[in-house]
């Protein structure tokens, strides 16, 4: 499983860096999941749309982006600049 992605976070990485640096430097840098997703597939990997929520958790147990989970429910979050602690 780990295998599998890593092998797609490859092809994701830098879309959800991107996607998160954008929101990071936005006057509103809360965003949903659908709203990664929507970024991510503007690239067409061809990947699974909960792909982009798996890489994204990845990446932040990296230290490479940093967000709050304002309503899991909602999948509601909020871009963090890296070294912000959660709450």
């Amino acid at each position: 499983m780990e295998q599998q992605l890593n092998r797609v976070a490859l092809n994701l990485n830098q879309a959800i860096v991107e996607f998160w640096a954008k929101r990071v430097a936005a006057e509103e840098p809360r965003f949903t999941s659908t709203e990664l997703r929507q970024h991510v597939q503007h690239y067409n990997y061809g990947t699974a749309p909960a792909s982009a929520d798996r890489v994204l958790r990845m990446l932040r147990t990296k230290g490479l982006v940093n967000y709050a989970v304002i309503n899991r429910g909602k999948s509601l979050y909020l871009a963090l600049p890296l070294g912000v602690p959660l709450g």
